[in-house]
């Protein structure tokens, strides 16, 4: 039988008196998980703390400390085998607009107009302002340094975030809260004065969606685009950095999918010399009811199930609040707008979720459950080189997606096994 919050109260308030401390954070730390805003459990909690074994994980709370993201913590740290990973917040998603200027062929995400959004500009910043103090009080209850000049902000949704009409002040609002940028764009818009306030703002990272080495590929694979257009802004804005010190990591990506697929090797020869990074992802058809290959090839290969990497240092905020805490976008943590930063990056389902991936228990999360998601990023293979007109390239392979990486003429490690694009799994299948 379930123990109510009133019953775990008494229980942990009862355990400690005994000087059974661990229990006692036990007890109590389940119960927070059912109400974790019980200020009640909180202080039992504080009250029930025992001597810490690693102090500079964790600091005593003090004056300047809030006592529920530090009992928040404080549980974490008992239950977690990697507090850091828990804590850490490397990308930020803000889903700022679902207008886009192309119809994809391998996009699922058209709507109505009807269905059509463009969120608040005070929205954007309500978040940065939460996130920011929220990774302050962190800061100061474990004792860890967070640099948030180097957490990316990307605002983005389903659509082409240059249309977003508040573009220029999100940008400003990025970099005056202290946080960094990232883009991913299809490149049409990247001119003009978009591309300038791009230029002058801390962007640590840009990817453009391009799918297609010929005008005539591109034209049905990115309906309402046009090859030349967006080969030209990309070019202009990269030139726009020669010779600088600091400048963005620019990035290419291309869909394969049965469709694009012959100019694959194309567009890799007309694009590893100019960008550091050529992203190949697979190609899923969405309009299948039930996508059962993964579980096949997962099968196939043999994999046993592991952490999943796609869930600690990402957040994504929707258009209504919610805080999606995975890039699987299945694990709802709570509402920005409704609560504190704290409250969703720490919350008791945050935290289930993490202990159940370092512990094996996959099936006791709902988000997990039943999510093929995992093993796509796992690595396929170890690095390799690829000879591209002359010159090597770093080649990283996972599931999901084949990398090739640009070294701008540093020395590169020769023993790596050869890899061709003439090879069959060169690029991941589409799905």
């Amino acid at each position: 039988m379930k123990k109510s919050v009133t019953e775990s109260l008494e229980e942990g308030r009862r355990l400690c008196t005994e000087g059974d401390r661990d229990s006692a954070l036990r007890v109590l730390g389940h119960a927070l998980q059912k109400e974790p805003l019980n200020k009640e459990l909180i202080g039992a909690i504080i009250e029930a703390e025992s001597p810490l074994t690693d102090p500079d994980h964790i600091v005593r709370p003090d004056q300047n400390v809030d006592i529920d993201t530090y009992a928040r913590l404080k549980i974490a740290q008992k239950k977690i085998a990697d507090l850091a990973r828990f804590v850490e917040l490397k990308y930020l998603y803000i889903d700022v607009s679902n207008y886009c200027n192309y119809k994809c062929h391998h996009c699922r995400t058209w709507v109505p107009d009807a269905g059509k959004f463009h969120i608040p500009l005070e929205d954007i910043e309500a978040v940065l302002i939460k996130v920011g103090q929220g990774l302050e009080s962190i800061e100061r209850i474990t004792g860890r340094s967070i640099d948030k000049s180097e957490i990316m902000v990307q605002p983005q949704g389903y659509g082409e975030p240059l249309m977003y009409p508040h573009f220029e002040q999100t940008l400003k609002l990025i970099n005056d809260y202290g946080f960094a940028v990232k883009l991913n764009t299809n490149g049409s818009l990247l001119s003009g004065r978009r591309a300038d306030l791009l230029a002058e703002a801390n962007i640590k990272d840009i990817n453009v969606s391009i799918d297609a080495s010929s005008p005539e590929m591109y034209a049905k694979f990115r309906k309402g685009g046009d090859l030349r257009v967006v080969t030209e802004n990309l070019e202009a804005f990269i030139a726009r950095f020669k010779g600088k010190a600091q400048r963005p990591t620019f990035a290419v990506s291309f869909c394969n999918a049965p469709l694009n697929s012959p100019e694959l090797h194309d567009f890799c020869r007309q694009w590893a010399h100019k960008v550091d990074r050529v992203f190949i992802q697979r190609f899923r058809d969405y309009t299948k009811d039930k996508d059962t290959s993964r579980d096949d090839e997962i099968e196939q290969i043999g994999m046993e199930r592991h952490f999943c990497n796609r869930l600690p240092g990402y957040l994504t905020i929707k258009s209504n609040g919610d805080a999606i805490s995975c890039v699987c976008g299945t694990l709802n943590v709570g509402n920005i707008f409704t609560q504190s930063f704290e409250d969703v990056f720490l919350s008791g389902k945050r935290l289930q979720t993490f202990h159940c991936q370092e512990t094996g228990k996959y099936d006791d999360i709902d988000a997990c459950r039943d999510c093929r998601k995992w093993y796509e990023q796992s690595y396929k293979s170890n690095t390799g080189l690829l000879d591209i007109d002359g010159t090597d390239y770093l080649v990283v392979k996972s599931f999901s997606s084949t990398t090739i990486l640009n070294q701008h003429g540093h020395s590169i490690n020769k023993d790596f096994d050869r890899i061709s694009m003439d090879d069959p799994d060169f690029a991941p299948p589409p799905l």
